[in-house]
């Protein structure tokens, strides 16, 4: 979907870092980075503004080496309305060079669309 600026701005973008030490788990992997891309933001504020939800355009990016096992449907945001979800090439395994065993590295960016506001200047 593109972004019409003369209709909404980004208001918020949050980003986070998740893994699964086990291995076992690109799932488990990206929903540790969207936990901590959410620690580590202020959405809250969505709750707090005169917007309906219908207003607010949420986009969640996902970057996984292997995304077998993850699914858009099981990324659920608890601020906002159902969001785009983009599982895109990223993240990395590492894997240990004597024992083989693999990290899975997951990267998350969480992007906020808000209505042009008057009074408001937003910067694209």
């Amino acid at each position: 979907m593109s972004i019409d600026l003369n209709k909404e701005g980004r208001l918020i973008i949050a980003m986070g870092i998740g893994t699964d030490v086990t291995g076992k788990s690109a799932a488990l992997a990206v929903q540790n980075a969207i936990s901590q891309a959410l620690q580590h933001s202020s959405l809250s504020i969505l709750k707090n503004m005169n917007i309906s939800e219908e207003q607010i355009r949420v986009k969640v990016s996902v970057g996984i080496k292997d995304s077998t096992g993850v699914s858009a449907t099981d990324i659920v945001l608890p601020f906002a309305p159902a969001p785009e979800v983009h599982i895109v090439d990223g993240g990395m395994d590492v894997v240990n060079p004597e024992s083989g065993a693999r990290q899975i590295l997951a990267t998350a960016a969480i992007e906020v669309f808000l209505p042009k506001q008057p009074g408001w200047k937003l910067r694209s």
